[in-house]
């Protein structure tokens, strides 16, 4: 196991908003570890973890963020996902750094809409307004105007929020040792912050020969402006040859420019 920047091993110290603009695997498999009960990291040593512990309390973690429960959008027939079917302490590593549960794009929307506004996780809505119709067929009067509807408070802190901010700023803008990040953007001037995602899968779709053949998932979350942000944008490209691709950061980036655009 290891991680997408560092393919080769070597070691290297990094804080947590280091980890997310690199996308750590490492770093986030040594804190499931720690979670278990397994303190110090050996290379190629035991691994002597309570995993049912790891994933019940990164489950219920990620729960606040909107990852594997029902979002409350105003639809009915919501999927919340796929859990994972084995269990094993490996696993439990993988599941660390989202490499286990599938999730749909709409929670994925969420997750990232509920860091980007300081920890609310909010019910997307299909309907924002009711109003009549006035006599020229226009829009009339508002006749019923929806709240937002806040599920929950992420049980963070306002610092840790941040924290994760300022890594998913410099996923996309970087910072580390003066190298772009994982979802750098350079085409893209609005002040977008993010996180992209490497899944490995197995094709099981339309085209039944390339059944159980190994293939990539491609995703991008994101939001902008991120010091104030309006937007959120989730990106999922299935059934990759491999992850030597930018389609999703090219998708993303295509979203963010139209709404910005239309601003103008």
């Amino acid at each position: 196991k290891s991680s997408w920047f560092n393919r080769n091993g070597s070691n290297e110290l990094m804080s947590d908003e280091t980890a997310l603009e690199v996308s750590s695997n490492s770093y986030m498999m040594q804190i499931a570890m720690r979670i278990g009960g397994q303190n110090n990291y050996i290379p190629n040593g035991s691994l002597d973890i309570d995993m049912n512990l790891v994933f019940s309390k990164l489950r219920s973690y990620y729960a606040q963020f909107g990852l594997g429960v029902p979002t409350g959008i105003d639809l009915p027939g919501e999927s919340t996902g796929l859990p994972g079917e084995q269990s094993n302490a490996g696993l439990a590593l993988d599941f660390a750094y989202g490499q286990f549960d599938t999730y749909t794009t709409l929670q994925l929307n969420q997750y990232i809409s509920t860091i980007a506004n300081g920890g609310n996780r909010i019910a997307p809505r299909v309907v924002k307004e009711i109003r009549e119709t006035d006599e020229d067929g226009k829009l009339g009067a508002l006749q019923t105007e929806l709240q937002p509807n806040i599920l929950n408070r992420v049980n963070v802190g306002n610092e840790e929020i941040k924290r994760v901010q300022t890594g998913m700023y410099n996923v996309v803008h970087g910072s580390h040792k003066n190298k772009t990040g994982t979802g750098s953007l350079a085409a893209s001037p609005n002040n977008i912050a993010g996180k992209t995602g490497t899944a490995e899968a197995f094709y099981y779709g339309p085209q039944t020969a390339m059944n159980g053949t190994s293939v990539i998932n491609l995703t991008f979350v994101g939001y902008a402006p991120a010091d104030n942000p309006e937007i959120a944008v989730t990106v999922v490209v299935p059934f990759m040859p491999s992850d030597k691709n930018t389609i999703n950061k090219d998708v993303a980036s295509d979203v963010f420019n139209a709404y910005f655009d239309m601003k103008k």
